[in-house]
């Protein structure tokens, strides 16, 4: 018979040794009951297992867990301290950004995420995205920069002598 989820419902003991038979530590798996009851009880749904869904649920979450643990680079909120990997000055040396540049824009780049309160993984390629942006922008206002000045210093309008019959200045 199908139920909605219950309010109180854990999952059997049985069902615990078998994700810890996977691996699964019971803390992790314990962690995960709170949020899957909230899910399904939201949704009301009615279901004849849900602790076979429960596993399923874990087991998933688990994956998650232990991939973001391979890659090294858990979600975390932006901090004071945050320093880019050498491997994004690298990155941006490659592309003629210097290192003292991209140093230099640090502090407003964890100032601003820090405001933020973004929780992310990809600090090292936001960063890399911010100096780019910095690099185009500053190149940008350089040429309009030196663009205006060779509109106010054009004098070659007066010097022509051409064909006008306008007298050289």
């Amino acid at each position: 018979m199908k139920n909605v989820i219950p309010n109180d419902w854990q999952p059997q003991d049985a069902t615990v040794q078998l994700l810890a038979q996977n691996g699964i530590s019971r803390e992790f798996t314990l962690n995960q009951v709170l949020e899957f009851r909230v899910y399904w009880s939201e949704r009301g749904i009615r279901h004849h297992a849900w602790n076979s869904k429960f596993m399923k649920h874990v087991m998933h979450e688990w994956r998650r867990h232990e991939v973001e643990i391979a890659k090294g680079q858990s979600m975390h909120i932006m901090y004071s301290a945050w320093q880019p990997l050498q491997r994004a000055f690298d990155i941006l040396a490659r592309e003629g950004i210097s290192h003292q540049f991209a140093q230099d824009q640090l502090p407003e780049f964890i100032l601003y995420w820090m405001d933020r309160g973004d929780i992310s993984n990809i600090w090292n390629s936001r960063f890399i995205q911010h100096v780019r942006y910095k690099v185009q922008n500053q190149q940008s206002a350089s040429t309009k920069t030196s663009s205006m000045r060779e509109q106010l210093t054009d004098r070659s309008w007066a010097t022509t002598g051409g064909s006008n019959g306008i007298p050289k200045l």
